[in-house]
């Protein structure tokens, strides 16, 4: 999905199931994730997939304990951080 801001990651919560959706207009989504993709060695993609579905789960874990505001707040925060070192890591 896309939307403003420097969020990289958000979470619908269906049912009893958790959806992560990956911000494509995020820096790490163009530097990193969609070249991990795109890569003929798909183990740092899946690494990367692995990490990413078990925040998500983790989130899922968490939602009753925390709340969706403070989890958004997790997201957000993460997701700045991400994006500042991003800029510092490719000059950019």
């Amino acid at each position: 999905d896309n939307w403003p801001g420097t969020t990289f990651l958000d979470v619908e919560f269906k049912g009893q199931g958790v959806v992560g959706k990956i911000n494509r207009t995020h820096p790490f989504y163009r530097f990193f994730y969609e070249p991990l993709k795109d890569s003929e060695d798909q183990r740092a993609f899946q690494a990367l997939q692995a990490l990413l579905l078990s925040y998500f789960r983790a989130e899922d874990t968490l939602y009753n304990q925390l709340g969706h505001q403070q989890l958004q707040k997790i997201r957000n925060e993460w997701g700045r951080k991400a994006e500042l070192l991003i800029e510092t890591l490719t000059n950019h």
